[in-house]
């Protein structure tokens, strides 16, 4: 969708859902709006996100209930090699998955598969006391205990990087008034998480699915 498919002045109402991938152009604010209302009408929202990407999204996640936190999420113990460097610590994966339905598959798996990200983001609560509709949100897969969001992007625990546990999916839910339809967003922190990177990868194909 976008501007000149009406995305500007609201969703069409025939669409069921929309996905916003890795985007690499800035959304307007008035298709930010859009996507909001949406979602608090009854819509379903999937965001595959980056770390500092100039996407004008932030908007959009705060207004329900999810922000993305500084820095780009890596580990020097649980990545993938493909460049045998450090750019390697980038390619993460996790089979830390909840209850939540988006990952009930994925965790009836979770001894057999993990999901990867390759350069992807934390995700947080975002302050949501003001907002109305309040969302409802949860964190269907998160990282092990010895991930690090590397702030300054060279690949390399610094001092200022502790390691931590890093929430890497956001699930909300949100209703506009007793009785309308639940809104649905899930936001994924990797904008190459259905790419030919990995998307191949079973943990990344029973959770998208």
């Amino acid at each position: 969708l976008g501007l000149t498919q009406g995305l500007g002045a609201g969703i069409p109402t025939n669409v069921g859902a929309v996905l916003v991938v890795g985007p690499k152009e800035k959304f307007l604010p008035e298709e930010v709006q859009a996507l909001l209302s949406y979602v608090r009408k009854g819509g379903r929202l999937l965001l595959m996100v980056d770390p500092g990407a100039d996407d004008g999204l932030d908007p959009l996640l705060a207004g329900l209930g999810v922000a993305r936190r500084p820095g780009m999420f890596a580990s020097e113990k649980n990545h993938l090699r493909r460049a045998h460097d450090d750019t390697d610590k980038a390619i993460v994966f996790s089979n830390k998955y909840s209850s939540h339905p988006t990952v009930t598959t994925a965790s009836h798996f979770s001894s057999e598969v993990a999901t990867i990200f390759v350069g992807g983001v934390g995700l947080t609560r975002a302050t949501a006391e003001a907002l109305t509709p309040k969302p409802n949100v949860s964190f269907p897969l998160r990282s092990g205990p010895g991930f690090f969001r590397d702030l300054d992007g060279d690949f390399t625990r610094d001092a200022n990087e502790t390691e931590e546990s890093v929430d890497m999916i956001a699930a909300v839910t949100v209703t506009e008034k007793e009785g309308a339809p639940e809104g649905r967003l899930v936001v994924i922190g990797d904008g190459d998480f259905m790419t030919d990177k990995v998307g191949t990868n079973n943990g990344n194909v029973l959770l998208f699915i």
